[in-house]
């Protein structure tokens, strides 16, 4: 009987997830980015000399194309996903944090074992490769409550599991409180808090599922056509051209591999597109 509860117990805790829930949830967070990046003053952005050429979503994009304070909000967006990427999204296991050297090399067990010859150096979806990942994930999620993904935790005990995700999670809250004080020394950072949660809750929906979840982006200088090139598209300022090429990233869009069974795992669907600058 025992047995049968913790069996239930565990289904529960990882619900199967609807395209249309994600595809909510993913739009969620952008939005929320993108208000915040319009929250810090304009006068914060013509005094700024700072370049974000180091952040992965910005790498190789010329400075003359964050001339403009509308760009420049663009570019904060896309420094704030360059984040989220790098510490919530990289690989399956990362929100659950990286102290522990047990959890750290998680990504490389999976990626040694399965491959990594697929999108950012993933395994290859399959069968084996994604039923390893679950499974392990599930086994992690056991001892962290999904609350204290989302921030919704009302127990003060951070010990274990929980302490490793909290460390994470403000590993993450520190770089976007340098970013955004680096343009306003006053700014408010409770307004990062919410990001914070929302991603890593979004990152636990992710990973917990059958199939294959995965934040994708394009390389820059790769091939637009308008009505064609899926996973992509266009911002309002390139919105007009009908083919071209990526200038470069706005926020990188969620891509879905297999069904919720996870099956069909050869068959690939983009929930959200990523937002590009075409020229």
């Amino acid at each position: 009987q025992r047995l049968q509860q913790e069996m239930l117990a565990n289904v529960e805790r990882i619900q199967s997830i609807s395209d249309e829930q994600f595809q909510q949830q993913y739009r969620n967070l952008s939005s929320a980015i993108k208000v915040l990046s319009r929250s810090v003053s304009p006068q914060a952005f013509d005094k700024t000399t700072g370049s974000y050429g180091e952040f992965r979503l910005l790498q190789g994009v010329p400075e003359e194309y964050w001339g403009t304070r509308s760009r420049k909000k663009s570019q904060i967006e896309a420094v704030v996903w360059s984040i989220l990427v790098d510490k919530v999204f990289w690989n399956p296991f990362v929100a659950f944090g990286t102290a522990d050297p047990v959890l750290a090399a998680l990504a490389a067990v999976w990626t040694d074992t399965f491959g990594s010859y697929h999108y950012h150096e993933w395994p290859i979806p399959s069968a084996s490769s994604e039923t390893w990942r679950y499974i392990t994930f599930e086994h992690l999620f056991r001892s962290v409550p999904r609350d204290i993904f989302a921030g919704e935790d009302s127990d003060s005990n951070t010990a274990g599991g929980k302490k490793s995700v909290v460390d994470a999670q403000y590993a993450v809250l520190f770089q976007l409180c340098q970013v955004f004080q680096g343009l306003e020394p006053d700014y408010d950072t409770e307004r990062l808090i919410p990001i914070v949660h929302k991603a890593f809750a979004l990152a636990v929906d992710m990973f917990s599922q059958r199939c294959r979840f995965q934040i994708m982006w394009p390389q820059l200088g790769e091939e637009y056509l308008f009505g064609e090139t899926t996973g992509l598209t266009s911002m309002p300022d390139s919105d007009e051209v009908q083919s071209g090429r990526v200038v470069f990233i706005v926020n990188p869009g969620l891509t879905k591999w297999g069904d919720a069974h996870g099956k069909c795992l050869d068959q690939r669907l983009d929930i959200v597109p990523a937002l590009v600058f075409i020229e």
